[in-house]
Parts: C-alpha cells; sequence; structure tokens
C-alpha cells in the first residue's frame, strides 16, 4: 500500500488516568503498526514544524494569544516549565 506524503496517523487515546500508587500517570493509545518505510517520520516531524510555526491566536485554537499550557510536565524525568507569555509573537515563542 502507498504511503500518502499528506497524512499523519494520530493514534486514538483510550484512556488515560492518574496512578496513585505510583504518583504518575499513564495513557492507553491505539497501536499503529509502521512499515519499514520512513515516510511517516518525515509527516511527522512536518507536521511539528508547521506546528511550532503557528502563531498563538484564536483562529489558531489559542483565544488567549499567548504560549504556555495551563499545567506544568515532564519530559522523562525533566521538569518542563509551562508558564503563559504575555503574547503570541515569534518572540514570545521563542522565550516560552
Amino acid at each position: 500500500e502507498e504511503e500518502d506524503d499528506d497524512v499523519l496517523c494520530i493514534p486514538q487515546v483510550f484512556y488515560s488516568g492518574n496512578c496513585k500508587d505510583c504518583r504518575g500517570s499513564f495513557l492507553v493509545m491505539e497501536y499503529l503498526k509502521f512499515g519499514s518505510s520512513r515516510s511517516g517520520q518525515k509527516n511527522l516531524g512536518r507536521a511539528m514544524a508547521k506546528l511550532h510555526l503557528a502563531a498563538a491566536s484564536e483562529e489558531n485554537g489559542n483565544p488567549e494569544n499567548k504560549y504556555g499550557f495551563p499545567v506544568n510536565n515532564t519530559i522523562g524525568g525533566t521538569l518542563q516549565q509551562n508558564s503563559w507569555t504575555s503574547g503570541g509573537n515569534a518572540d514570545d515563542w521563542i522565550a516560552f
């Protein structure tokens, strides 16, 4: 089956929650079977670049016109601070 360069497969989220015993969280998602083609990685890279180039605006789903997130999170064991910026221009994205 030929892959479409404009398609990005996003797994369906079945369940997520907090694990009180382990002081963490979990996410159960659909299994995606990838073939030997590397075009999926290319599509993901392009989609991530497009996401990061988008201006913080109401049209793009951000009515506050700010970069950030309502809570902090982690990437592995590293804390990621998600404080809201003052506006939605490129300098604010870099500061975020």
